[in-house]
């Protein structure tokens, strides 16, 4: 009834948590990369949040602010994952966060781990870029 649907309603965040918006899963992404032994180098970010990915992790592929090079792995802020491009902030960061929402979903495509509440690390078996967009809603990970 109503009460059923309200309490689904109310029970699902529409933001992955407060580590969103300020930054503190970066330094975990860090921590993971260099666990994991992968090169700041070898990555591409999408991030969502009040902090640069360039002074966290030095060398990774900003993709709201830059295209290049495909890089096999590839972090995403999962507010991307769950409310897709339009939540980017500023218009020329979109066509970076719809490069990595369809890079996610490509076959080989794999997930591998979350940095704290709000980034996941894909390895994409290749690199970033280039494949057709599917929705964006089914990407929940």
């Amino acid at each position: 009834g109503i009460l059923g649907a309200a309490i689904t309603a109310f029970s699902r965040p529409p933001l992955a948590g407060s580590d969103l918006d300020w930054g503190q899963d970066l330094g975990r992404v860090a921590d993971l990369l260099k666990r994991r032994g992968i090169s700041a180098g070898d990555v591409a970010i999408a991030y969502f949040g009040g902090d640069l990915p360039s002074l966290r992790l030095p060398g990774a592929l900003d993709l709201l602010e830059e295209r290049g090079a495909g890089r096999r792995y590839l972090v995403v802020s999962r507010q991307y994952l769950y409310l897709g491009p339009e939540a980017v902030l500023y218009p020329g960061g979109r066509e970076g966060v719809l490069l990595a929402l369809a890079d996610v979903r490509r076959p080989g495509a794999t997930f591998l781990e979350r940095a704290g509440d709000s980034m996941d690390l894909f390895d994409l078996g290749g690199g970033v870029g280039g494949a057709p967009s599917p929705d964006p809603a089914s990407v929940t990970r």
